[in-house]
């Protein structure tokens, strides 16, 4: 992986030439996830004994979902698998929500914030965008940590890990959008400002490119879990509204 300079420098001179704030500001891209990333990587057992972990794995169809976020915790997902026309039938609903989140440039969510990848950055999505009057700036290569939704991708994901019953035979997708709605309620506020997005309305990527930066912000818990249930072992008892049967 190298990051080039001038791409990093392009992108912060593209930010510069748009009057933008936190609300103006939509992140969106794909996840995919398979309920071998929900196995837990981590319990507890007698000190000196192996922690044996027992259960009947079956692998399920995996789940895509593409996923917008703006500052205000407007979250939005749709599900399925994305080439360019799907891509761009799921911008096209999410511009045209009922909700009336995304107007005009310079009114709210307005300015979306994409990675590089092909389908992304096709002339017709592009022209889409431009023509009712979204401004989409693409991420430089290698860059993922100036993005605030790949921080929220890590966070669902250890949520899946807490919280999803392998042996329950229960539907991943049911699941997942179950996780994504309760991330409606997270105060994206702190990880804007962890990848660089300051509140002043300018963008400074010497932070998050310092390696120490990189990691995972520990913010979630006291977002997504105010009444934390854990025994003193740290195991968490799953209700109903969190997917238990």
């Amino acid at each position: 992986m190298h990051i080039k300079d001038r791409d990093v420098l392009r992108f912060v001179e593209e930010l510069d030439h748009v009057d933008w704030s936190h609300h103006n500001l939509v992140f969106l891209d794909e996840v995919s996830f398979d309920n071998r990333g929900m196995i837990r990587k981590r319990g507890y057992s007698l000190k000196g004994q192996k922690l044996a972990i027992r259960g009947d794995f079956q692998r399920k169809p995996r789940v895509s979902v593409l996923a917008f976020i703006g500052w205000s915790n407007d979250c939005f997902d749709t599900q399925g698998t994305f080439d360019r026309v799907e891509f761009l039938k799921c911008c096209q609903d999410f511009a045209y929500t009922k909700h009336n989140f995304v107007r005009q440039y310079p009114g709210s969510h307005s300015v979306w914030i994409l990675d590089g990848a092909s389908i992304h950055r096709h002339p017709e999505i592009v022209h889409f965008l431009r023509s009712i009057g979204i401004v989409p700036i693409f991420l430089p290569a290698y860059c993922p940590f100036f993005n605030p939704i790949e921080y929220m991708f890590g966070y669902v994901k250890k949520f899946f890990q807490r919280h999803y019953d392998e042996n329950s035979g229960r539907d991943l997708l049911p699941f997942a959008v179950h996780t994504f709605q309760r991330f409606e309620h997270f105060n994206i506020g702190r990880v804007f400002a962890h990848c660089g997005w300051n509140v002043q309305g300018r963008f400074d990527p010497s932070g998050p490119m310092s390696t120490e930066k990189r990691q995972v912000p520990q913010f979630w818990r006291e977002c997504v879990e105010p009444n934390n249930t854990e025994d003193e072992l740290g195991f968490d008892l799953i209700d109903e509204e969190c997917g238990g049967s």
